[in-house]
């Protein structure tokens, strides 16, 4: 049915995309870990210098790889203590 040129071609895209999924499925559910959420937290406060409190972390595709953050509130961790709080709000990861 298909030659063996064919086979060597699609063989490995279907497994790199097997692999793709299965990836992104672990990423899901492991955010949803506490313990994950607080690391990804600390090391974001460590980045930017503002303590981050949130009720619900999502891994979004749409628009570039990024975390998408509900009820967020943000406390700044140098200078005048300043409050920040939204709703909703998303971090996109740039790699270029």
């Amino acid at each position: 049915m298909f030659s063996k040129k064919t086979k060597l071609v699609i063989l490995p895209a279907f497994v790199l995309f097997l692999l793709f999924i299965s990836s992104v499925l672990l990423l899901n559910e492991l955010i949803h870990k506490p313990s994950v959420q607080r690391y990804l937290l600390e090391q974001l406060s460590r980045a930017v210098n503002f303590e981050f409190h949130t009720r619900k972390m999502e891994i979004t595709f749409w628009g570039g790889i990024g975390i998408t953050l509900h009820d967020i509130e943000a406390r700044s961790l140098v200078g005048p203590e300043r409050t920040l709080s939204a709703p909703k709000a998303r971090i996109t990861f740039d790699v270029s």
